[in-house]
């Protein structure tokens, strides 16, 4: 069995139905490589900014330390997107030199 992004041995037995739910998005991501839902763009997101090990290994994460990570890789991915659409967008090219 794959492990997941979240450590579901560690939901408390009071969440159940929220373990139910979870194990059977993540089982619906494996079984259908085409499925979209909230696990998949986990999943896409940390495959995106280069933190697949994270998706894969996941108890061999520190979460206080990841979240800096990720937030930090998401805002240079978002900065050099919306720099590289300056550059080839036209209109603010022709705005840029006036």
């Amino acid at each position: 069995m794959v492990k997941y992004f979240l450590k579901i041995n560690t939901i408390k037995s009071d969440y159940c139905i929220l373990n139910a739910v979870l194990n059977d998005r993540i089982n619906s991501v494996y079984r259908d490589s085409n499925t979209t839902n909230w696990v998949s763009n986990v999943r896409d997101i940390l495959q995106s900014s280069g933190l697949n090990d994270v998706w894969l290994f996941p108890s061999s994460v520190r979460i206080d330390s990841f979240v800096l990570v990720l937030r930090s890789r998401l805002t240079d991915i978002y900065v050099s997107n919306w720099r590289t659409g300056l550059d080839l967008s036209y209109a603010l090219g022709v705005f840029r030199e006036i």
